[in-house]
């Protein structure tokens, strides 16, 4: 997993880049990048294969279960000018 502070990881994605401003989730207001974490194809060194997000939960809604990420994952949080809410999104490899 790499962390990237600000404006500097809005291209640290699978997809679209991510934009320097959004729309706060809880009071609408506008929200600023705070960091991107991005999930890397690293081995650590005390890891015998990688780890990621998706391996925590089973994708289990074609069995009645829950949604959960399919694949390796890079989330945006943003703080919100007005409330100081936190906002998250992320895009899939």
């Amino acid at each position: 997993m790499e962390v990237l502070l600000g404006t500097a990881g809005l291209d640290a994605t699978f997809q679209e880049p991510f934009g320097e401003v959004i729309t706060c989730v809880h009071c609408k207001g506008p929200t600023r990048i705070a960091f991107v974490a991005a999930e890397t194809f690293i081995v650590a060194e005390s890891q015998k294969d990688p780890v990621y997000v998706c391996d925590l939960h089973p994708n289990e809604k074609s069995r009645g279960g829950a949604y959960w990420v399919h694949d390796a994952m890079a989330t945006a949080v943003y703080l919100c000018e007005k409330c100081c809410g936190a906002t998250a999104v992320y895009n899939q490899a």
